[in-house]
């Protein structure tokens, strides 16, 4: 790990405490072990294989889930403490993060929440590698597409929008057919959330678009929308909040409604700071639901 981390075994050996000679035997005992070469060498250094990378992940788990045993036996006469990983989409750290932090804070204080943003199924690798507790985000449909080491939980159905900037030569188009030959701006993978413009088209039996632009940021993905004659599709939560003078274009036909919840590692080993932090959230999220009707 520590020779990914730095890119090279003389810089590893130093911060492990170890000689260079020594590290690279402990190196060349492992890659004997697994079988296979783990890391590249190089006059500039050392870089991982595919193989290596595979190990690196599961490694960086194993050092995770060894901190969390860790924390759960450094909680001080039950007063939660520690660091709390979440991975969010928009809608989430829009909609329900800023009400609902402020309040478990003022019950934990000592809990530290570390919130990244992200879209599966690029973020699942931070999952698997224990760098994030639970991703609160789209959830894969079919079922088939999810992947077997993780668990998914939907909380809520997604309301999503197809969006133009104002003034738009297709502001005021009134079906779906009218947007075929639109340029298209997606986030998120096509294997993703940027399935749903196809899923959207297919429903009515027409040839999905070809995405102009695949955005792994939403942010970006609206800068776009509003400063350019893309096309895309926007959670409302997050249309209502945006700083762009953003339009919903007003087609006769239902828009699909995402399935929204949150994805973990099966079996993962969670401090209690990280369990007490989700399990709470979801039950706040549940609460919510209903009272937007």
């Amino acid at each position: 790990m520590e020779a990914a981390r730095s890119g090279s075994i003389r810089k590893a050996a130093e911060v492990l405490g170890l000689s260079q000679p020594s590290l690279s035997r402990s190196l060349t005992l492992l890659e004997r072990e697994v079988g296979t070469p783990l890391l590249r060498r190089s006059v500039r250094g050392v870089s991982v294989t595919p193989a290596g990378k595979t190990l690196l992940s599961k490694a960086r788990l194993i050092e995770h889930e060894m901190a969390a045993i860790q924390d759960s036996f450094k909680q001080d006469h039950g007063t939660l403490s520690g660091e709390v990983s979440i991975g969010v989409s928009p809608l989430f750290a829009i909609q329900y993060l800023p009400r609902f932090i402020p309040d478990f804070l003022a019950r934990h204080p000592r809990v530290q929440p570390k919130i990244c943003d992200g879209l599966y199924p690029s973020i699942w690798e931070r999952l698997r590698e224990g760098a994030i507790d639970a991703y609160f985000g789209p959830i894969p449909v079919p079922v088939n597409s999810r992947p077997a080491d993780l668990a998914f939980e939907t909380l809520l159905l997604g309301q999503i929008t197809i969006t133009v900037r104002k003034g738009h030569p297709l502001m005021r188009a009134r079906t779906i057919s009218d947007l075929t030959s639109a340029q298209w701006v997606v986030a998120g993978h096509e294997d993703g959330p940027g399935r749903i413009v196809n899923q959207l088209f297919r429903e009515h039996r027409l040839d999905p678009p070809v995405p102009t632009v695949s955005c792994e940021s939403f942010l970006a993905m609206m800068s776009l929308i509003a400063n350019s004659d893309m096309v895309g599709m926007v959670p409302d939560s997050m249309l209502d909040a945006s700083a762009y003078d953003l339009m919903r274009v007003p087609v006769v036909e239902s828009m699909p409604q995402p399935r929204q919840g949150v994805t973990m590692l099966k079996h993962a080993a969670l401090h209690p700071a990280a369990s007490v932090f989700i399990r709470q959230l979801k039950a706040w999220i549940r609460q919510q639901v209903p009272a937007r009707g």
